[in-house]
């Protein structure tokens, strides 16, 4: 079965086997881990100029991220990969749908973009700070 839910715990998987063989099942439950959903976000629309700022290269530890806008999105490449748009929750933090990670933009006093800090879990812990190499090309 392609379920995720039975692919997610080794026991759901044996139990479903051993009931799929007309086994007897052993457990009569099974314990897994509670599932957390993401908490709705307020989605804050920033005009062409103000996502344009944020276009560009960023290096991380596992290479460049190329932050592209497009109509009110903002869109991150990684190498060559598919897109995965970014939604404004202010003038500088933005999430990714459906995922508990997070970016930030860090600015200098004069407002120009330094560099992105991203929260991979959303939990304010192991923040990678990528730094902006290049301006965008478009």
């Amino acid at each position: 079965h392609s379920d995720p839910l039975f692919l997610s715990s080794p026991k759901i998987l044996a139990t479903m086997q051993s009931f799929m063989r007309d086994e007897k099942v052993a457990q009569g439950s099974i314990q897994a881990a509670a599932f957390s959903f993401i908490p709705p976000r307020e989605v804050t629309e920033l005009s062409a100029e103000q996502l344009a700022r944020y276009a560009g290269d960023y290096a991380t530890g596992e290479g460049e991220v190329r932050m592209v806008p497009a109509g009110n999105l903002l869109y991150s490449f990684h190498g060559n990969g598919r897109p995965f748009p970014l939604r404004s929750s202010s003038q500088r933090e933005f999430f990714w749908e459906g995922l508990p990670a997070t970016v930030e933009f860090e600015l200098s006093d004069d407002g120009e973009v330094l560099a992105m800090l991203v929260d991979a879990d959303g939990d304010g812990h192991d923040i990678e700070r990528a730094v902006k190499v290049a301006e965008s090309a478009d």
